[in-house]
């Protein structure tokens, strides 16, 4: 009989690339010595999502953490709430080699003294939307040096950039990232003055439209650009780079008109203080050999490689930044140019016009049940998902950020059975203001019907107006369940559960 134990490295390794990080955790931690050195490379990031139960993070902090504090490198919460009650819960531990907070979420708050308890060297925000309230927020801390900053539209970048953050120290490099639905987004967005300094930009355009072509504002601090896009002639790239002589790396992901390397050098000539380039143009069916050697002779110091499979061309000396957002619009018409579909996650479908939704064509409803098949996330509005319906691509879907224009918070029988593996939900209203509910019809509804496989629920913007003693009520409902959940109620602003 052969045990597990008899197993190489090798094959044990391949097993675990199969498990959760918490299955390995709770399956193999303090097994043995041998166990332990083979998980430790398993573990130095740890992702701390809603889809987890109140139960499993408790064990984390718990049972896990304690003797794998010194192997995690990295902690990501895609929940703001669930972060704060975690990190409160292991503030007494030494993580000696953590470098890395990121968080996903609308409702963080930059004032929070809980972050500077583990003293991260990157703290890396992921703004899903904008809080209604608006409030300004002034960044500062003393442990610090990069802060990386994801804005999921060009809307939620204008807004935030512009009116609601500020980074006190001069010394923190900050990095965007942004995902533009269309491009006169981005020319929008950088006309304006923004107060803080942009140490590094990334930004995924993913449509084409009619605007007005005209040189970027000078980002002084600005190091290290990215643009990734659909296909765009080549002329117009130039409006695209930012102007500032002293940057220093520059990456073009995408489809462009040439792949003339004379003319790509005439276009960088003016970066004077550039010392990497990187090129990625995919589907591009024009490339000769002619082409490459040409590349080559131009830019000597850069490896050149052509894949004939897929028509794609790179010169590069290191890795890309990659988006692992897919934002799609009505005016996108196909997917070609993302060429890493399996590192997308996160979905997020929203029409370029205030209050309104669109048929998503035949071809990118193939191209996402075909070929994107890591996505688990998916912000869109109520109305979006009917066109999911005659598909079963919902039934991926383990993290759902739901917009409704009308019928606050109702959801119909035939949408609620399309998820199959819904494990946690966020509602919220395209238009702001407080929203009236009841507790015991629309809101009980979900969490015992239609949706009662969930771990964690959150509603924005709510007043419940049938019951005073809310979080009493909804308590009584699990009262025969082994594990309580955990209710925040705050009149007028939200509610959310989590078992």
């Amino acid at each position: 009989m052969i045990y597990l134990e008899d197993l190489p490295n090798e094959l044990i390794l391949s097993l675990f690339s199969y498990l959760t990080k918490f299955e390995l955790l709770k399956s193999f931690l303090k097994l043995n010595i041998r166990f332990n050195i083979l998980l430790s490379n398993y573990i130095h990031h740890i992702n701390l999502s809603s889809i987890l139960t109140k139960n499993q993070i408790d064990k984390y902090s718990k049972n896990y953490f304690p003797y794998i504090n010194n192997d995690i490198y990295s902690l990501t919460f895609d929940n703001y709430e669930i972060g704060k009650y975690f990190l409160e819960k292991i503030k007494f531990i030494q993580l000696e080699n953590l470098y890395k907070i990121k968080l996903i979420d609308n409702g963080i708050d930059l004032q929070d003294d809980l972050f500077e308890i583990f003293k991260p060297n990157i703290l890396n925000l992921v703004i899903t939307s904008l809080n209604q309230e608006k409030k300004r927020w002034k960044f500062s801390s003393t442990s610090v040096k990069q802060l990386q900053i994801e804005l999921q539209t060009g809307d939620i970048a204008k807004n935030f950039l512009t009116n609601q953050f500020d980074v006190i120290s001069t010394s923190i490099l900050v990095d965007i990232r942004i995902t533009f639905s269309k491009l006169s987004e981005y020319f929008q967005l950088f006309n304006c003055q923004f107060s803080i300094h942009i140490h590094k930009l990334c930004v995924s355009i993913f449509s084409i439209d009619k605007t007005d072509y005209h040189h970027l504002s000078i980002l002084p601090y600005l190091n290290e650009f990215q643009l990734e896009i659909c296909q765009i002639p080549f002329y117009l790239i130039q409006f695209l780079i930012p102007s500032n002589e002293n940057l220093k790396r520059f990456a073009f992901i995408g489809q462009t008109t040439t792949i003339n390397a004379k003319s790509w050098k005439i276009l960088l000539e003016k970066y004077i203080s550039l010392e990497q380039f990187h090129l990625y143009l995919s589907n591009n069916k024009s490339i000769d050999l002619f082409d490459i050697e040409e590349w080559k002779y131009e830019f000597p110091k850069y490896l050149v490689k052509y894949n004939s499979l897929n028509n794609s061309f790179q010169i590069c000396s290191s890795k890309f930044d990659i988006f692992d957002r897919l934002y799609l619009n009505e005016s996108i018409e196909h997917l070609n140019h993302i060429e890493y579909p399996n590192k997308i996650v996160h979905l997020i479908i929203r029409s370029q016009y205030w209050c309104s939704y669109f048929d998503l064509s035949l071809n990118i409803q193939n191209e996402l049940i075909t070929r994107f098949h890591r996505i688990k996330r998916l912000s869109t509005t109520y109305r979006q998902l009917e066109y999911f319906l005659k598909s079963n691509f919902l039934n991926q879907i383990q993290q759902l950020d739901l917009e409704f224009l009308e019928n606050y918070c109702v959801i119909q029988t035939d949408i609620a059975e399309k998820f199959l593996n819904l494990k946690s939900i966020s509602l919220s209203s395209i238009y702001d203001g407080i929203h009236e509910l009841q507790l015991h019809t629309i809101i009980k509804d979900i969490l015992l019907n239609k949706l009662s496989n969930i771990i964690y629920i959150s509603i924005d913007a709510i007043q419940i107006i049938d019951d005073e003693h809310v979080e009493n009520s909804i308590s009584q409902w699990y009262l025969l369940e082994n594990n309580q959940p955990i209710i925040n109620y705050i009149p007028g602003k939200s509610l959310s559960i989590w078992f």
